[in-house]
């Protein structure tokens, strides 16, 4: 007779550290309020009147202060504790939906909601690379991400097709405010128990240094792979509405190749623990690329949701391998000089392609197809891990 905690056992990670599962918890309430929003934000910004290349700009301002915040993002969090930078966060990610809503009323908002975003990711995202890298077990590590991703992604299932029923029903207002809510619980977790850290100074200047390091240059390279996400996130889906035509259609595309994406995320967990992490990562990057392509042909509703499924599994195959690889190199270096790089470069990555992007309003508007061959071009670039 089959056991069947001895057969889910091995996929999971069985020696996780109270700091692990209290991100696990943190990170599923705020991914279900952001999950719920985070592919109507370009479509909202769509319905009110921005053109393509105004999306672009105001994705391309938050990214560059963004690119000059991170130093200070991981100070703080060095300095007074991971949990405690990311507590921090979420009210800057209120803010910054409150703004998005109010762009109608005055300009002024744009910038407000630029500032509130870049705050929001400067505060949250050297703090959750950096617990990760802290508190993850090297053997254990690609099923602790895994199991955080899996947590991940069913807020993920949930979300989008929730949030377009609220979308379609009542409008972004109440969209707003529900996400909002439940992002602001996701803080409670994390308070649970007292952080324990011992604080440390981090030099703002250093970190620009860094990039121009040569023994960091293939990685800062691998990390503008990451470029391809600003399609994903800001391009694709004005696509996909354009294709399918309803909010709720559009979140329950995404809705279910969440599904598709849970199922990879455990299985490739279990792999990139087991076999070799590189050869994973270029599998998956192959993929990914072929994804972006297939989307060339994405001309109906069945075809958008195959290639969403498709790029959902690539992606968890090329991402798995890529943070844990990343969080080895972070312990064994320093965890946190490691994260601002990685971020960093990131952002690099991201603030080249939208250059590009606009490049391709201006030559190509409306044209669709040249954004996706580039972020198949880009996406090659994690191979280099």
């Amino acid at each position: 007779m089959l056991n069947l905690r001895t057969i889910v056992t091995p996929f999971f990670a069985n020696h996780l550290s109270r700091q692990m599962r209290e991100l696990y918890v943190s990170t599923a309430i705020l991914d279900l309020g952001a999950s719920m929003v985070a592919i109507f934000e370009p479509i909202y910004l769509w319905t009110i009147g921005f053109p393509l290349h105004h999306i672009i700009l105001f994705y391309l301002g938050a990214l560059i202060a963004y690119f000059f915040l991170v130093p200070l993002g991981g100070k703080f969090a060095r300095t007074h504790g991971y949990e405690h930078s990311l507590s921090l966060s979420t009210p800057f990610l209120v803010l910054y939906l409150l703004s998005l809503y109010a762009i109608p009323r005055h300009p002024i908002f744009i910038v407000a909601a630029i500032i509130s975003i870049a705050c929001f990711r400067m505060f949250y995202w050297p703090a959750h690379r950096a617990l990760i890298s802290r508190y993850t077990e090297d053997a254990e590590s690609g099923r602790s991400l895994s199991g955080l991703s899996a947590f991940s992604i069913l807020a993920n299932i949930l979300g989008p097709i929730v949030g377009g029923a609220l979308l379609t029903f009542f409008g972004f207002p109440v969209l707003f405010t529900v996400a909002s809510l439940i992002m602001l619980a996701s803080v409670v977790p994390l308070l649970m128990t007292p952080e324990v850290f011992e604080p440390h100074d981090l030099s703002y200047r250093d970190a620009f240094r860094r990039l121009l390091r040569p023994e960091f240059r293939r990685t800062i390279v691998a990390h503008w792979g990451y470029g391809e996400e600003f399609v994903e996130q800001i391009i694709w889906p004005i696509f996909v509405l354009l294709v399918i035509g309803s909010f709720f259609g559009v979140g329950a595309v995404m809705t279910v190749a969440a599904v598709m994406m849970l199922i990879a995320t455990i299985v490739v967990g279990r792999i990139t623990d087991e076999h070799h992490r590189h050869g994973v990562l270029r599998t998956g990057t192959l993929v990914l690329a072929l994804s972006y392509f297939a989307r060339l042909l994405a001309t109906s509703p069945l075809g958008v949701l195959i290639v969403q499924s498709l790029y959902r599994v690539s992606r968890v195959t090329v991402a798995l391998p890529f943070v844990t690889l990343d969080s080895k190199r972070a312990r064994e270096y320093s965890v946190m000089k490691s994260v601002v790089l990685y971020e960093m470069s990131i952002v690099m990555g991201k603030i080249g392609f939208a250059l590009v992007s606009l490049a391709i309003v201006a030559l190509a508007p409306m044209e669709w197809w040249p954004f996706f061959l580039l972020a198949a071009a880009v996406s090659v670039f994690y191979a280099l891990r």
